[in-house]
């Protein structure tokens, strides 16, 4: 069976207008059952559009702290090799100590 997406073209991107409208009218302070009939959609329709707009933005916003956390790792990792090379055990324990609170 042909993926829903591939079966009705340009329905992703009719979906994410409608989206972005529903939230613009919600925002505007419209009832769903308003925001439903302008949109051509039921009033559960309009509140799933709108919560699914209010959710991207946190996915978001995840993803980019997953990112920088995996950044800051990195960089930690990077400062505690210069600090304790491979082999050496007790230099720079204070340092070590002040990086790993770092990554806490």
């Amino acid at each position: 069976m042909m993926p829903r997406h591939e079966r009705n073209p340009g329905a992703t991107e009719r979906a994410a207008t409608r989206r972005v409208r529903a939230l613009e009218l919600r925002i505007a302070g419209k009832p769903f059952r308003a925001i439903g009939r302008e949109l051509g959609v039921s009033h559960v329709r309009a509140l799933q559009y709108v919560q699914q707009s209010l959710a991207e933005p946190a996915a978001k916003e995840q993803e980019h702290a997953r990112e920088q956390r995996q950044l800051d790792l990195a960089r930690i990792d990077k400062a505690l090799a210069g600090v304790m090379p491979s082999g050496s055990m007790g230099c720079g324990v204070p340092e070590v100590v002040r990086i790993e609170s770092i990554r806490i």
